[in-house]
């Protein structure tokens, strides 16, 4: 096994930027890191995610994708589906459950962030896209109305 392989089974950047918006300043959904290391010895690496408002609720869902867009089943991410009340804190654990990656490469790759919206109950949806070794890691936020 690779010192590189050893020390790093792939490397994890968050494009945080939609997160730090006009609805982050007010309060909303923002990622305790922008990048997340795999180590190969490990079984999961965690991220916190942090609702930073202090009246609404968001539905956070996660999961990863393949370079094409479809979802991988080399990689999960739990909890998939949880509601981040207001001021909480949760972790989000990221699993590499597929093959070996090849032991001679490391790779690392960023991916831009999206926004969009949805009418009814749901306001607002934030996505955040994280790579993993060729994947995308998917987060997507979706405020709460309260009734």
């Amino acid at each position: 096994m690779s010192s590189v392989f050893r020390n790093t089974l792939c490397a994890v950047l968050v494009s945080a930027s939609c997160l730090v918006s006009t609805v982050a300043s007010a309060g909303g959904i923002t990622l305790g890191a922008t990048r997340v290391i795999y180590p190969a010895g490990q079984k999961q690496v965690s991220m916190s995610v942090h609702n930073t408002s202090d009246k609404s609720s968001f539905m956070v869902q996660s999961w990863v994708e393949d370079a094409e867009g479809k979802k991988s089943a080399d990689f999960i991410v739990t909890p998939p589906l949880y509601v981040s009340g207001p001021g909480n804190e949760n972790t989000l654990r990221i699993m590499y459950i597929g093959q070996p990656p090849r032991k001679e490469k490391e790779s690392r790759k960023a991916s831009p962030a999206s926004w969009c919206s949805h009418g009814s109950r749901m306001r607002k949806a934030k996505k955040a896209r994280t790579s993993l070794s060729r994947r995308r890691c998917m987060s997507a936020a979706r405020e709460m109305k309260t009734p």
